[in-house]
């Protein structure tokens, strides 16, 4: 009987790789998240540095990173020709910004898309339908959409977008639809607010009437600073329940005591006479009556 010799073959494959870009030059002072950017690429903040990962289909894409502190900017080689003729935001690319924003990678992106007018307007919307993403409004002030671009079709939507180039498609310009947030620490000194007060001219002894949906007597800025309160309105509520008097009084007589004396109202020594003529709604009985 012949010996049977068995021979196992073994063979080695290289492990697959993600198509990874990874930098540990600096970490990302106390920053930790992701973002997927407009062109489908993912960002993600680690201890050490940060990891970039390529949307499908771009194995061939480079990225320019730029860090200062706690703020990164990476910028993928097909978007700084757009970047640089004036045709992207580049708080696009402001991956801090964007989670400053909130807007990680399981948000869908707002964006404003700029076209060239009411003629060029249908072209858009059905390009932005095409591309996966929801116009949310019509922005006809500004000749632009409001559109949100979802996570998971990113890189679709830039594909469509950009494949025939922008002026193609009709898109002028793509913005980040940004968010604000209302604050009192820059409209009081923009309009010169603590030079009078540097003269002495704070408002003391003065009184400012407020005709509005009345005011929160509790309020911490408004302590002290209520000579008196009338209510013209049919709610038996003699407080603010709308929030928009108070608000109002604030801006004018706000002591800032609620932000340890920063957001401090534009006559802070004066004090305010209220009259609530609005609830939910305004009859004009009652403003004519609280004037």
């Amino acid at each position: 009987m012949k010996p049977v010799i068995s021979a196992l073959l073994l063979l080695v494959l290289p492990a697959p790789t993600l198509d990874t870009t990874t930098s540990a030059a600096k970490p990302v002072e106390g920053r930790a998240g992701a973002v997927t950017l407009i062109t489908g690429d993912e960002v993600r903040l680690v201890e050490g540095g940060h990891v970039i990962e390529r949307g499908p289909g771009r194995e061939d894409v480079t990225f320019a990173v730029d860090q200062a502190g706690d703020r990164l900017r990476v910028v993928p080689s097909d978007a700084a020709p757009l970047l640089a003729s004036g045709r992207l935001d580049d708080r696009l690319f402001k991956v801090t910004n964007l989670l400053d924003f909130g807007y990680d990678r399981q948000e869908p992106l707002p964006l404003i898309i700029s076209h060239d007018g009411p003629t060029a307007r249908s072209g858009v919307r059905d390009r932005m339908s095409t591309a996966g993403a929801r116009v949310v409004r019509e922005l006809p002030s500004i000749d632009a959409l409001a559109v949100q671009a979802e996570g998971k079709d990113r890189g679709k939507f830039w594909a469509e977008l950009t494949g025939r180039g922008l002026k193609a498609t009709g898109v002028k310009k793509i913005w980040l639809d940004g968010r604000m947030r209302p604050t009192l620490d820059r409209s009081v000194p923009q309009i010169g607010a603590p030079a009078a007060w540097a003269r002495g001219l704070t408002g003391t002894e003065v009184k400012v009437g407020v005709v509005d949906t009345g005011v929160d007597a509790t309020h911490p800025d408004l302590a002290g600073r209520i000579a008196g309160q009338r209510n013209f309105t049919s709610d038996p509520e003699e407080n603010d329940v709308v929030g928009h008097g108070t608000h109002v009084a604030s801006t004018i007589v706000g002591g800032g005591e609620a932000s340890g004396g920063r957001n401090r109202g534009v006559a802070y020594g004066a004090t305010v006479l209220s009259a609530k003529v609005c609830g939910e709604s305004c009859p004009e009985s009652a403003i004519i009556a609280g004037m």
